[in-house]
């Protein structure tokens, strides 16, 4: 079974793990102290960001992760900025993709932005827009996701 939470003290070697093994580094939870990576703990402990781990017991621990945080809208959209939320980062090991965790994920992200009494969460890039479309994100421009929430 797999859980999706914000991390506890014990999920941060897999957190550090898996956050490294995105293309170049995590951009967004790393910092570099003198050649090693560690965790950047501001945004770990920030309300205005937002960090989860699905967690597998069976697989012995942090499976994927999502970083995304309180951002004014850069797109050329009629949302108001400071009301939307950014995606930042997802990521879920090889071997556990396919598996609804990446689903998951996104799903306990927007539970969160709307708690925050965001309208909309936003993503730039995404490397799989298939998976954004099929959780109702529409493509705007290029290389941008939008879902109203």
């Amino acid at each position: 079974m797999v859980t999706v939470r914000q991390p506890l003290q014990g999920d941060r070697p897999g957190l550090l793990d898996l956050a490294q093994r995105w293309p170049a580094g995590s951009y967004v939870l790393l910092q570099d102290e003198d050649g090693f990576y560690v965790l950047d703990d501001n945004k770990l402990d920030d309300p205005n960001w937002c960090v989860l781990v699905a967690i597998d017991d069976s697989a012995g621990g942090v499976v994927g992760y999502l970083v995304g945080q309180n951002r004014a809208s850069l797109l050329p959209m009629p949302i108001p900025a400071g009301q939307t939320a950014e995606l930042e980062e997802i990521g879920v090991l090889t071997e556990h993709q396919r598996k609804g965790i990446g689903t998951l994920l996104v799903r306990k992200f927007e539970e969160w932005a709307r708690r925050k009494c965001f309208t909309a969460v936003y993503l730039g890039g995404g490397a799989a827009p298939g998976f954004y479309e099929k959780l109702g994100y529409r493509r705007v421009g290029y290389c941008y996701f939008v879902k109203t929430l």
